[in-house]
């Protein structure tokens, strides 16, 4: 049987320990991944045939408690070389190493008897230092190391960041646009990361039943902010 992917060949280094994601630090709670797709429904129907995710409405799946949401785009480029670099997922049905979705995501493949079927996330960065401290920071975070990694433990989910030489491409416009975290009170959290420094792209606003915002982390790492 062909496999489902496209060969490609990369470098990684982000573990996402599976399943549901809760910060130590306030209300804080990790949420999603939005990514860019030309056909949402497609796509969400791809990731749950080969990856096992759980259907959630027409265009999302979920992996444990954190949801892959699909947004239309006919112009969104490849995750590859991005400050999020790819998703990596455990799948023994299909060989261990690195392929990508037909919509340029890149994905690595684990092999991995335990464990929920989203196992990691990559991000890169000049410098990881800056990286994991306003991770930490911004989002209650705690460093520590996990597997030889040096990571941000928010809950269950592990994010931990490679350097790069040569400045990553922002996130935002290509497949894996951004994560999202949840919190009860938006506009209180906006308050205290404001005063921590933290940089607005779109201040908290109202769409539909939704209090959202956009904040940049380093590398012009694209985050959301929501209130359900």
């Amino acid at each position: 049987m062909p496999s489902p992917f496209k060969s490609v060949i990369v470098c990684v280094l982000v573990v996402l320990a599976a399943g549901v994601a809760v910060a130590g630090n306030g209300d804080f709670v990790f949420d999603h991944l939005s990514l860019n797709v030309a056909d949402p429904g497609k796509a969400a129907e791809w990731y749950a045939s080969h990856l096992g995710g759980t259907p959630d409405g027409d265009s999302a799946v979920r992996f444990g408690s954190v949801r892959l949401s699909f947004r239309r785009s006919a112009t969104s480029k490849p995750s590859a070389g991005t400050v999020i670099d790819h998703l990596a997922f455990a799948a023994d049905a299909l060989p261990a190493g690195f392929s990508e979705d037909p919509w340029g995501t890149r994905i690595e493949i684990v092999a991995r008897k335990t464990g929920d079927k989203l196992h990691h996330i990559h991000v890169l960065a000049t410098n990881p230092e800056a990286t994991m401290n306003w991770l930490a920071q911004s989002f209650g975070g705690e460093r520590t190391r996990v597997d030889g990694l040096d990571v941000v433990k928010f809950g269950t989910v592990l994010v931990a960041v490679e350097r790069v030489d040569r400045e990553p491409a922002p996130s935002a416009g290509h497949v894996i646009d951004h994560m999202g975290w949840a919190t009860q009170n938006l506009d209180a959290a906006a308050a205290g990361l404001t005063s921590a420094g933290v940089k607005f792209t779109t201040q908290p606003r109202t769409v539909g039943d939704l209090r959202m915002a956009f904040v940049e982390g380093p590398n012009q790492l694209r985050v959301e902010i929501v209130q359900r």
